[in-house]
């Protein structure tokens, strides 16, 4: 009579513990949690990370799916979790528990998992189960009625830099382009681009990969990132309107489709409302690809079961009541623009972390010698043309550069001593000294004060190793650390090469550290020992033969931080 007493002791306390676990996670939980009536028990779960965005179409087709293999007494279970696209693929990397199948919200996600994974990593059979076309956003007029502007808006006009307001389209899933009436043409103003961060978000990566296709090169890429700024996606649409506000620009933001829809739902037009303008060429899309990740024979059939699940007719209204379409390729996504490939995500990130880098440089003046000085009233020696356009050209860089880009100016000295004379030490541009004058108008009345050299022999190589020195002990991590050069050829100030000091500046470069150095050759006549110092540096040597040349070099001064690989002179 005891053991079945003991027995039932036991039923009980596992009913109250069934029960309350049922309580806890509420009728949805204990539909995905219990087995099938038949089920022996040992059921065979799949856990499933989807990107929160299509977590709860993705949670009610498992659901679906868990009650149909129960009534099929089937031990076959699904369980879904939401987690951001970015930390799973960061898991990835982490060497963490993957899950056994993961659905980002782009294959992006999957490409920079794959390349950065330690154990197990999302296979090769990635299928798209839903879509979100990027698309431009703009704020909604004050009534709710369609924004004037932008009609037929295509990626290649947006980085060409158009200037005026076209007409805006109404951002709802499945609606072809979306595309509503034209509106009447507005205020002239340049279009200044806002975007998702490429560190954090699948749209932020596929921006810039339409971007760099579309820009027509790598000039035209690096100046349209000059005027682009990142955009939190939370409030997407008050800030844009407060933006707009501010300037006479129009500000435009690349959004996922269903993060304008999901916007609007809550945000009356007049504080926070958007419309969406659909690209007029082909446009990019989140696909929200489904990865398996599981190597387990049983889980692979749960996995593609599922996936099945996912992309059937029956889920594309699943798919709709949060804000999304149905898989790339189907008649709610046709083809878009194919921005994703091997390696695509890791190159493009590396592309902004470049971008995103501030200088840390120490500019060299080699004056150039004047023979004799020109008499009251007459022409100056021609010899000192060469440092006017120096001056000019650093007074315009200064000028060009942004705040946080730190300057120092240094001249090559001709006595004993020292082989250089400090005139500014390496601050950042906005830097205000306890007089009140930021640091770039310091640098701007240092240059005044550079005067051609009348006598001696200028120390250069032994000032350009004086310089590396210095930069590499004020070393800035994550910043473009660099010795610039500015010079009128070796023949008319640089004096003979010093063996010494050049070995040492080919010795002394650590590419783990690395501190560049790039001259900037007045004369039309690189020294062939400035060349060598450049090449051993990983930097460059240029001739500067005219004003436009010069200014050319500013303007591709991004494009070169943003080349893949070492830098390419000429």
């Amino acid at each position: 009579m005891v053991q079945p007493r003991r027995n039932h002791d036991r039923l009980t306390v596992a009913a109250a513990i069934a029960l309350a676990a049922g309580l806890l996670l509420g009728a949805g939980g204990w539909a995905l949690t219990r087995g099938g009536p038949g089920c022996d028990g040992r059921t065979q779960w799949l856990a499933v990370t989807v990107d929160p965005v299509i977590a709860p179409a993705a949670t009610t087709v498992a659901e679906r799916y868990n009650a149909d293999q129960r009534a099929k007494a089937r031990c076959a279970m699904v369980r879904v979790a939401a987690g951001d696209s970015d930390r799973t693929s960061a898991s990835f990397a982490g060497g963490r528990t993957p899950p056994d199948a993961w659905l980002p919200d782009s294959s992006l996600w999957v490409d920079l998992a794959r390349s950065k994974a330690k154990r197990a990593a999302p296979g090769k059979d990635v299928v798209s189960v839903a879509s979100s076309p990027l698309v431009f956003a703009l704020p909604a007029r004050p009534d709710g009625s369609a924004e004037p502007g932008l009609e037929k808006l295509t990626w290649q006009e947006l980085t060409a830099g158009v200037r005026s307001r076209k007409g805006g389209g109404d951002a709802t899933p499945g609606n072809g382009n979306g595309r509503a009436g034209v509106g009447n043409v507005g205020p002239a103003g340049t279009l200044r681009l806002r975007m998702l961060d490429p560190d954090r978000t699948g749209t932020g990566m596929a921006t810039l990969l339409a971007l760099e296709k579309t820009s027509g090169g790598l000039d035209g890429f690096a100046r349209k990132l000059r005027t682009t700024k990142l955009l939190p996606a939370a409030g997407a649409g008050r800030r844009l309107r407060a933006e707009n506000k501010t300037d006479g620009h129009v500000h435009v933001a690349v959004l996922p489709e269903q993060l304008v829809w999901s916007q609007n739902r809550g945000a009356a037009a007049a504080t926070g409302g958007m419309r969406a303008v659909y690209p007029d060429d082909r446009t990019p899309y989140l696909d929200f690809p489904f990865a398996v990740v599981t190597t387990n024979p049983d889980k692979r059939r749960i996995a593609l079961e599922f996936r099945a699940a996912l992309r059937s007719a029956r889920t594309i209204g699943d798919l709709q009541r949060v804000g999304l379409r149905g898989p790339v390729g189907t008649a709610q996504a046709p083809g878009g623009m194919a921005v994703a490939g091997p390696g695509a995500a890791e190159r493009i990130r590396r592309v902004w972390e470049a971008f995103a880098r501030v200088t840390n440089i120490l500019v060299v003046v080699d004056q150039p010698k004047i023979v004799r000085r020109p008499p009251a009233g007459g022409r100056a020696e021609p010899a000192a043309e060469p440092l006017t356009k120096m001056m000019n050209a650093l007074g315009a860089g200064f000028a060009a550069m942004a705040d946080r880009s730190a300057f120092g100016l240094w001249t090559v000295s001709t006595g004993r001593g020292r082989p250089y004379v400090p005139l500014a030490p390496v601050r950042e541009l906005g830097d205000v000294d306890t007089g009140g004058v930021a640091h770039r108008l310091r640098l701007q009345g240092a240059l005044r004060k550079v005067r051609p050299r009348t006598d001696g022999r200028a120390r250069l190589y032994e000032a350009i190793r004086a310089a590396q020195r210095e930069v590499t002990r004020t070393y800035v991590p994550d910043r473009l650390n660099v010795v610039l050069v500015l010079t009128s050829g070796a023949d008319k100030g640089g004096g003979p090469a010093d063996p010494a000091a050049l070995r040492q500046v080919r010795r002394s470069y650590d590419r783990k550290r690395p501190v560049n150095v790039i001259v900037l050759d007045f004369d039309g006549t690189i020294a062939p020992e400035l060349r060598t110092a450049t090449r051993a540096t990983a930097g460059c040597a240029f001739k500067i033969d005219n004003f436009r040349r010069l200014i050319g070099l500013f303007r591709r001064s991004d494009g070169m931080r943003i080349a893949d690989g070492d830098p390419v002179c000429p």
